[in-house]
């Protein structure tokens, strides 16, 4: 079965477009941040309802394959 799996971007300013899939910038973040350290989601701030999504790299691939 063909699916997406996804990884984020660490230098979004360097980005190259991906031969397989494609980079998606400009979503938000509802209920949570991106933690750039951690590389994981955290509790948002207080009275932050939405933070911009770090760029993401989805490219197809097979579900057993994914990481």
């Amino acid at each position: 079965m063909l699916d997406y799996d996804f990884e984020v971007v660490q230098d979004e300013a360097n980005a190259k477009a991906p031969e397989n899939g494609i980079n998606v910038v400009g979503m938000f973040l509802e209920g949570c941040r991106w933690n750039a350290a951690s590389m994981s989601l955290d509790e948002s701030e207080p009275k932050v309802l939405y933070t911009k999504c770090p760029m993401i790299w989805f490219r197809p691939c097979k579900t057993e394959e994914f990481k």
